[in-house]
């Protein structure tokens, strides 16, 4: 699958998924890093709470492993609607568009695009394969480098994009 990067509209919608992903990258509750450990703070049923050191890599791991489990949320979220589960008729399917949301959806639009334009091609690239659903490991693959410098691109371009917000 070829990505491209031109700002045409359907690459709008991915750029609004981008900027919803960028935004919420930020450290997962619960993990927390002191003295060069990673540390998981975990919240049992009952209200106790439990502290667990790891190492980096592990704590890494637990990491992707959380990013590809609210990856997979998401793609099940998007993709998968019944649509024997709703009425077809009320509000919910009526067009609530007004002059002032498409307003503020062409400024939106515009801010996304301007803050997209301010990143590198490879940053550009590589976060378009991010809003596609396509995980660090594999981008990691085919451009051929380490998941550490992609990581590293991706949270410098967050970055970048996230001053526009």
């Amino acid at each position: 699958m070829e990505t491209t990067l031109s700002l045409a509209s359907g690459t709008f919608v991915l750029l609004v998924r981008l900027f919803f992903i960028l935004a919420a990258q930020v450290p997962p509750a619960g993990l927390r890093k002191e003295n060069g450990k990673l540390k998981i703070n975990y919240t049992f049923a009952n209200g106790e709470t439990s502290d667990v050191e790891v190492r980096e890599e592990i704590g890494n791991l637990i990491l992707d492993s959380r990013r590809e489990e609210s990856n997979q949320d998401r793609k099940e979220r998007y993709h998968c609607y019944s649509l024997d589960a709703a009425e077809y008729e009320g509000a919910d399917y009526a067009d609530g568009s007004t002059p002032e949301t498409e307003l503020f959806l062409q400024l939106e639009n515009q801010r996304i695009k301007k803050a997209f334009e301010q990143l590198s091609e490879v940053q550009r690239r590589r976060l378009l394969m991010l809003a596609e659903g396509v995980s660090l490991r594999e981008i990691a693959r085919r451009e051929g480098k380490d998941i550490k410098s992609i990581r590293e691109s991706i949270e410098g371009a967050r970055k970048k994009f996230l001053k526009y917000f």
